[in-house]
């Protein structure tokens, strides 16, 4: 079955975001066997369709089958008692699963378990929380329930650390974090934030858990996409580190010293309130316009995961590559592998 809230069909289990198990009491419904080995196609949307339908799948063609209007009847009604149960359930399934990319579809490989994602979150509130949404957004669209812990890491004393320069520090102070997370269960871990990166070398050779490289999933996109010579957006201590020179075979053009100011300044307010106001994102719009004309740049790199509260696919009008996003994507490509 398929419904405005994405629902996927396994075998005779049904999979809800919103519909609890109060869904509807019958003696039984059938909706068809599978004769492949319990493999089933699924596609994954980015937005909930507007009506509901009942489908039946095979090797073949897929078969639509028309709606019933009492069913539908009483689907709806249920939808309505059983709403606050549902979102209490909201992306509980039966059975764990591992999704592989086939052919433009996404194929379920049933008693395969999602594996446990480790999130250092605190550097940045909003960027945790950015993250968090955007991973559990991602698990559901492709009919899987997310496997999360978070540990809380005090933002000043990174900071610091950070602006100090005191990589063995910070690193054993991450490492900490990460261990609290591998007690909990976590397979893999990341910590969503740049200036921590400032210790990467050091944090790698000390970390209890495999991670999820943010200036590697970083670099790996620039390689892809043949860029030259860009410029960032973020922290002061990414911009003047050139990314901590994770970009050795990229000329990576540092701003203007006011320039640079600007950027900071601003990075430091929307980390702060965990958004940006409409002044903040016309000024990193025009500054990114004369960079690049100015500087014949290929792109601008926004080398701040909270840069994800001013910029986004849709509103930004010119080359560039979001580091957050792309982050995300790595993560996610890691915990599917």
């Amino acid at each position: 079955m398929r419904d405005p809230d994405r629902c996927a069909l396994y075998r005779r289990n049904i999979s809800v975001r919103k519909i609890a198990v109060c869904f509807i009491e019958v003696d039984s419904i059938v909706v068809g066997d599978f004769a492949f080995h319990h493999d089933i196609m699924m596609h994954s949307v980015a937005e909930a369709s507007t009506e509901s339908e009942i489908v039946g799948g095979s090797l073949g063609d897929i078969q639509v089958i028309d709606e019933d209007p009492e069913f539908e009847l009483l689907l709806g009604n249920e939808r309505g008692s059983c709403k606050e149960q549902g979102e209490k359930n909201q992306g509980e399934f039966a059975h764990a699963t591992k999704m592989q990319k086939q052919h433009g579809a996404a194929v379920i490989d049933n008693g395969s378990q999602v594996r446990t994602f480790g999130l250092v979150a605190g550097l940045g509130v909003g960027s945790g929380i950015f993250y968090y949404k955007a991973l559990v957004d991602a698990h559901l669209a492709l009919g899987l329930s997310p496997s999360i812990l978070m540990v809380h890491a005090d933002v000043r004393r990174v900071l610091a650390h950070a602006a100090a320069r005191e990589a063995p520090q910070l690193a054993s102070y991450l490492a900490g974090l990460l261990r609290q997370l591998a007690s909990g269960g976590a397979e893999i871990a990341s910590i969503p934030a740049f200036s921590p990166q400032v210790c990467a070398k050091e944090l790698a050779a000390i970390t209890p858990l495999p991670l999820v490289s943010l200036l590697d999933a970083i670099s790996a996109v620039v390689k892809r996409r043949g860029l030259r010579r860009v410029a960032l957006f973020g922290a002061r201590v990414t911009i003047e580190t050139q990314m901590f020179g994770a970009l050795p075979d990229v000329e990576v053009v540092t701003p203007r010293p006011g320039e640079v100011d600007q950027i900071a300044t601003i990075y430091v307010r929307v980390v702060e309130e965990a958004r940006a106001s409409a002044e903040d994102f016309n000024a990193l719009r025009s500054l990114a316009h004369t960079l690049i004309g100015r500087e014949k740049l290929d792109a601008i790199i926004f080398a701040g995961t909270d840069l994800a509260f001013v910029f986004n696919p849709e509103n930004t009008d010119f080359p560039h590559l979001d580091g957050a996003r792309v982050h995300l994507k790595a993560i996610m490509s890691e915990l599917l592998r």
